[in-house]
């Protein structure tokens, strides 16, 4: 066989061996909270298939191990633009977001973001594509609630269903997990499922501590951080006592 040959065949399958995962991986007909009706692609709110590839082997060794200590971290108002923003595209990272990813994925963390986007409901997202965003930054994962606040399911924070997710996914010890947001349904959410929590004063972390507080009165923060690179700080200092107290 001559090189060009050589070459025309290994892209040949290389193409096949990608359309296969894109079949395997592609947009499904329900919600990952179980609604009968799913606005968005779900291809839109998952990592590509060459990323689970990569990772597959790493993840399972790890997960049977017991040693995955995810960090959740929200994305408007925490990782960079505004609790506010109408359009996703409208978003930018804050100063530090960048070496935050980094420092937790250095130190060996999970960085996953967890993040309601009602725009998706509310078709104001034009397609924007999350996932890229979350690759550029750092994240090993991210899960996505893209319902509106009437739309009845149980993935909006501040309910559980997206740290519950992440629990069946990576079969995480919830406890000695992480949540990183400026919002008081970011801490609900976490509180809920025994995270650590930790609040930021970006976004709307003085409502939380203020007028917001009453609403997820029963937990309080394990520490309030000025932004998300002082609370991965933080985080990396605790690294070997992760474990939530009684």
């Amino acid at each position: 066989m001559t090189l060009g040959m050589y070459l025309i065949n290994s892209r040949l399958c290389k193409r096949r061996i990608g359309a296969r995962l894109r079949m395997r991986c592609g947009a499904r007909p329900n919600s990952p909270c179980g609604l009968k009706q799913w606005p968005a692609p779900h291809r839109i709110l998952s990592p590509s298939p060459q990323k689970i590839g990569r990772l597959h082997s790493a993840i399972n060794s790890t997960c049977k191990a017991g040693r995955m200590t995810a960090v959740f971290i929200d994305r408007d108002g925490t990782m960079g633009g505004g609790y506010d923003m109408e359009f996703p595209w409208m978003y930018a990272p804050y100063p530090g977001t960048r070496e935050a990813f980094a420092l937790l994925n250095s130190n060996g963390f999970f960085p996953i973001i967890f993040t309601n986007q009602s725009c998706i409901a509310r078709g104001k997202d034009n397609g924007y594509d999350f996932a890229a965003e979350f690759r550029e930054i750092g994240a090993y994962d991210w899960f996505i609630c893209p319902h509106d606040a009437g739309d009845g399911c149980n993935c909006r924070k501040p309910k559980t269903g997206l740290l519950e997710q992440a629990q069946a996914k990576y079969g995480l010890d919830l406890s000695s997990c992480f949540v990183i947001g400026d919002r008081w349904s970011d801490m609900l959410a976490g509180g809920l499922c025994g995270c650590r929590l930790i609040l930021v004063m970006t976004g709307r972390g003085q409502e939380s501590l203020g007028i917001d507080r009453a609403r997820w009165g029963g937990y309080s923060p394990d520490w309030v951080a000025p932004d998300i690179l002082d609370a991965a700080r933080w985080i990396c200092r605790h690294k070997d006592n992760n474990t939530k107290p009684a």
